[in-house]
């Protein structure tokens, strides 16, 4: 599960939910992977930043072992607004485990 509920570049709370992984076009062309997101594991809050450093989304995401759903907010980020890092919340600290 992945929600994102504040677009900075906008400027305003929002309610996006991404079920499914956003697949490059090769991935689809070769059928490389299914879509499927992980729904299993503790919520965490996220952050996307383009590669200026700029806060553009914040949500909450379900947090899994291999960093599906991070790699699936990055890469929704990434056609959106340009999101090169996406941040997660853990132990009350913000940390980069992908990216």
């Amino acid at each position: 599960m992945i929600r994102i509920t504040h677009d900075y570049f906008e400027q305003q709370a929002v309610d996006i939910t991404i079920d499914e992984m956003p697949l490059y076009g090769i991935e689809r062309l070769l059928n490389m992977h299914d879509g499927t997101i992980p729904t299993d594991g503790p919520e965490v809050n996220f952050r996307l930043y383009d590669d200026d450093g700029e806060l553009m989304a914040s949500g909450v995401l379900t947090n899994d072992d291999e960093c599906e759903n991070q790699s699936a907010a990055l890469r929704y980020g990434e056609s959106m607004w340009g999101c090169t890092r996406i941040e997660v919340q853990l132990d009350g600290k913000w940390v980069q485990e992908i990216g």
